[in-house]
């Protein structure tokens, strides 16, 4: 990327936190109105604040900002607009942010470069009701929004030699501040490869190999047997740090997760996580033996990878 192609952008990250757990004790219906709702409040903040969503992915919004001040702005409300936000029975929906001020490409309504990665890694860090962002943005913001903010410690970003400064605004006066920093943080484990296997076939969706197709066609990474399956039925991509799997069928891909919950996508998205099963164009209900297993494998920091070797999952 060129410096002349490049605009200074504030990049915002927000990601509904437990979403998961949502699907899992109020079904898909009710989950997915909650989150609709929180997204939707979200894109509103942004807009009115002279901002841009760029794009939704799952429950996480990215959004830009023409400064850093703009962003802080929006994060805070953004905060204070899902605390208040009804409850679902006795479940409070949470969000985390995370924003980085730098240079950026914009093109086809889309947002590129370093400065992406390393808001997208510092999100990775908030845990819910928290928005954190990196020294150049701290720098580019008033003290009258960075009083009372802390700072946290130094980052490692893909493709960068130098570490990050991270810091913390400290948005809601009445909030729990005293905690430590390492029960705040955690180091975060860093998705490596997505490993799917099915009759035997192994084939791994890694940053040398982003993109994999599934179907009945042999043009398939991984080629799949079962007459409800397209021919090329659907795609995995490594976006950022997620692995998101894209359906394109005619029939439908069914997702199972860890806990036994059913995803059903129709021309949509969903981010694999852990580890589950993938039924092409049919529930699972309806052939169990013939899915696609995956597992979500990744790095401890230190480099150490954890590859784990589970039994097939029983359905």
């Amino acid at each position: 990327m060129n410096e002349s192609d490049s605009n200074m952008l504030a990049i915002l990250f927000a990601d509904i936190v437990g979403s998961t757990r949502l699907y899992e004790r109020f079904g898909n219906e009710r989950a997915h109105a909650a989150v609709d709702t929180c997204l939707g409040e979200l894109k509103q903040i942004t807009q009115q604040l002279g901002g841009r969503t760029v794009k939704t992915i799952g429950d996480e919004l990215m959004a830009v900002f023409p400064d850093a001040e703009a962003a802080c702005l929006a994060a805070t409300d953004m905060q204070w607009k899902v605390a208040e936000l009804p409850p679902i029975d006795d479940v409070r929906i949470s969000i985390r942010i995370g924003f980085h001020y730098g240079p950026a490409m914009e093109r086809d309504g889309d947002v590129f470069g370093d400065s992406v990665n390393v808001a997208s890694r510092i999100a990775e860090l908030a845990k819910g009701e928290q928005i954190i962002t990196s020294a150049p943005a701290f720098n580019a913001i008033s003290s009258l929004f960075t009083a009372g903010a802390r700072h946290l410690w130094q980052i490692q970003v893909k493709g960068r030699a130098e570490p990050v400064d991270v810091f913390e605004i400290m948005w809601n006066p009445c909030g729990d501040t005293t905690a430590t920093m390492s029960a705040q943080f955690t180091a975060p484990k860093i998705p490596d490869r997505l490993r799917l296997v099915y009759r035997g076939q192994e084939v791994c969706v890694t940053p040398e190999r982003p993109v994999l197709s599934i179907g009945r066609d042999r043009v398939n990474e991984l080629g799949v047997d079962d007459s409800k399956a397209s021919r090329i039925h659907a795609r995995i991509e490594l976006r950022r740090d997620k692995f998101v799997l894209v359906d394109v069928s005619t029939n439908g891909t069914f997702v199972m997760n860890e806990g036994n919950v059913e995803t059903c996508l129709r021309r949509e998205e969903h981010i694999l996580d852990g580890e589950g099963t993938i039924s092409l164009g049919h529930s699972h209900a309806a052939g169990p033996d013939d899915c696609v297993e995956f597992y979500c494998e990744c790095l401890v920091p230190g480099g150490r990878a954890i590859f784990q070797m589970p039994e097939k999952l029983s359905a």
